[in-house]
């Protein structure tokens, strides 16, 4: 017979790993042995703490607690990568090449 004060107690963990582009990043729960749960709140709290704040697989995060899906590196979130733009143009609304030239007068004095 075991003593309880001989068990082991360790609380859930959330591991966050985001890929060196910042493109991705994967999640991996361990639960808890008798200790303190890990919760839904917790690992989005954990998430932003992280900067992983795009693409977050909601629908897998809520499947995760609700399956106990626990000690597997899942893909959590993914970001959508650059796309090169157009590049900008300037519109004139008025004649931009033409010779401007003081006005003389019938004498042929400038002002």
């Amino acid at each position: 017979m075991v003593d309880n004060a001989e068990q082991e107690v360790r609380d859930g963990t959330i591991e966050i790993k985001v890929s060196k582009d910042r493109m991705e990043a994967f999640i991996n729960v361990t639960p808890a042995v008798n200790g303190k749960d890990v919760t839904y709140d917790d690992t989005v709290r954990e998430l932003r703490n992280k900067k992983v704040v795009y693409g977050i697989n909601e629908e897998l995060l809520m499947e995760i607690f609700e399956n106990k899906i626990f000690e597997q590196e899942l893909p959590i979130a993914s970001g959508l990568p650059a796309v090169d733009g157009v590049d900008g143009k300037i519109k004139y609304f008025f004649e931009i090449n033409r010779k401007i030239k003081p006005k003389e007068d019938s004498k042929g004095n400038v002002d």
